[in-house]
């Protein structure tokens, strides 16, 4: 079993440092995806997130959605979470629509195991050669030992009666 240590933290970059490395991270990952699984199976519609709008113009888009890809490959359908950095950071953070996703689509795998949710790490994404890693969804009990939730502020809305 892996053991996980507290890392010390990182200054925090700028709102456009992060914009540009999180719109780095998904360009390459679909280019990734279309490499590997052809244009037809991911075509730009599969990119879901805001980001797609850099580069497909009319794309459709909801960042609400839990994810930043979603297609079909062999009757199985795909939401990636796309987390990216500038080196090799080993955390990452889940917004409350990701991990609300994550959270839904492991009590529907219960019933059927047509939908699958991962995180795909790309780190170096401002270089030439990023890294590329797939990880299981942080919130399946079956992967839970690989990850360490650190857990964080909440926000919490509510009505006066």
């Amino acid at each position: 079993m892996a053991r996980f240590e507290p890392q010390k933290p990182k200054p925090r970059l700028s709102k456009f440092m992060e914009n540009l490395i999180g719109l780095s991270g998904e360009i390459h990952a679909f280019r990734m995806f279309q490499k590997a699984y052809g244009g037809i199976s991911v075509p730009p519609s599969a990119w879901v997130s805001s980001n797609s709008t850099f580069v497909f113009l009319d794309n459709k888009w909801n960042d609400k959605r839990g994810c930043d890809f979603v297609f079909t490959l062999k009757s199985k359908t795909y939401y990636i979470e796309v987390k990216t950095s500038e080196g090799n950071d080993e955390s990452f953070t889940l917004g409350s629509s990701e991990i609300r996703l994550a959270m839904e689509l492991v009590k529907r795998s219960k019933r059927r195991h047509k939908e699958v949710y991962l995180v795909l790490r790309v780190t170096k994404a401002l270089s030439e050669y990023p890294s590329f890693q797939v990880l299981p969804n942080p919130y399946d009990p079956r992967y839970q030992s690989l990850f360490l939730l650190e857990e964080a502020d909440t926000r919490i809305r509510y009505k006066l009666l």
